[in-house]
């Protein structure tokens, strides 16, 4: 059975994996949000394995909240997207100005 430690490397990796994913992509938009949503994706398993180990249900409660909000952003971001689609023809982020006022 993994220990807590084993749990918390493998949960910054992944939080490592999201903040390289949005430093390094400057064109696609897909791939910043997926990357935005590893990396709180991430956090949200930190939050759940600290409030289990310390057998808190607050951090348990918070974890559902954040999950909430994210998967709202995420579909507002995509409806976005979505938009700056049917103006521009592509996703790629070079043509973000477009969609100014």
């Amino acid at each position: 059975m993994m220990n807590l430690f084993d749990i918390m490397v493998v949960i910054v990796l992944v939080f490592c994996i999201s903040l390289f994913g949005l430093l390094l992509n400057n064109k696609n938009i897909i791939i910043t949000i997926a990357c935005l949503e590893l990396g709180l994706l991430s956090l949200n398993t930190n939050l759940l394995i600290s409030a289990a180990f310390i057998d808190d249900q607050l951090g348990q409660i918070m974890t559902l909240i954040i999950l909430v909000i994210a998967a709202a952003e995420t579909s507002i971001g995509l409806a976005i997207l979505l938009s700056f689609y049917r103006v521009n023809g592509t996703v790629s982020s070079t043509y973000a100005t477009s969609l100014n006022g």
